[in-house]
């Protein structure tokens, strides 16, 4: 058998392309900066975080000021680059952000706070993740990306995610305050005490709903195929369990409980 031998001739053009700081930076040395603070703040102050992309944690203490740690990982350029503002001007406010100095790419950063038991935090962030533990004040959370893990919480909780999972241990819920969570995609999870009694509503696209606690809906349709495929992912009612008509009455639209979710699942357990 005769081997024929191909042989190809490439013709190779270089181009140059320019490229920008922040790609060199990828190859560069990464190095640790950290930063430690103590901020005196006022009975049930307000914490606001802002930050590009990092993680926070957070947890009480009974001292009446924020014991602020940030450890920034990143070329000597990014850590330059990067800067901690923080302001406390306003009454029972206080603002801790990231601040960029000149164009470039942020140094990523790692929050951990303690605050007082009475704050109520507030972050605005593009990459997560975020861990709360044991706040008493109200919680109000958005991301576009990552996970939010809260426990403890007994006010009204806001968190909102465009990719991750929502983990709430609410520790109880009173008519005045409310539950919001929203996920594109992800998984809700909503851990509620078994004496809860609340109004509930709850829609999920692509997915399922479930709920260990009793669900009272009152609903006029035909029971067929549409009507249950449609109670699996819309549900609104009444959560909790009632003695009377009257009793049932009374809970509808207080205590308000919304969860959302474009693409996953929603859980609603006991804690």
């Amino acid at each position: 058998m005769k081997k024929i031998l191909v042989l190809l001739t490439l013709t190779t053009q270089v181009y140059h392309i320019p490229l920008q700081a922040s790609i060199f930076n990828w190859f560069k040395k990464k190095e640790i900066q950290k930063l430690t603070k103590n901020i005196p703040v006022q009975r049930r102050t307000q914490i606001t975080l802002l930050n590009t992309e990092g993680s926070y944690t957070i947890k009480p203490w009974s001292q009446q000021k924020i014991a602020l740690e940030v450890q920034k990982k990143g070329t000597a350029e990014q850590l330059e680059a990067t800067a901690i503002k923080i302001n406390t001007s306003a009454a029972r406010q206080a603002k801790i952000s990231t601040v960029l100095k000149e164009d470039g790419s942020t140094a990523q950063e790692q929050y951990t706070l303690r605050v007082p038991e009475d704050a109520s935090i507030k972050i605005t962030q593009t990459r997560g993740p975020v861990t709360i533990n044991g706040i008493e004040g109200d919680i109000d959370i958005s991301l576009e990306h990552g996970p939010i893990d809260i426990k403890g919480s007994t006010k009204t909780v806001i968190a909102k995610t465009g990719n991750g999972n929502i983990t709430v241990h609410q520790r109880k819920l009173v008519d005045l305050n409310s539950i919001f969570l929203q996920a594109h995609k992800g998984t809700l999870t909503l851990y509620l005490p078994r004496e809860t009694r609340a109004s509930l509503t709850a829609n999920v696209q692509r997915g399922t709903i479930s709920s260990d606690h009793p669900v009272t809906m009152t609903i006029t349709t035909k029971l067929d195929r549409s009507c249950w495929d449609r109670l699996k992912k819309e549900i609104s009612g009444v959560l909790g369990n009632f003695k009377s008509a009257e009793e049932l009455e009374q809970i509808k639209g207080s205590a308000p409980i919304t969860l959302e979710v474009t693409r996953g699942k929603i859980q609603i357990k006991e804690s």
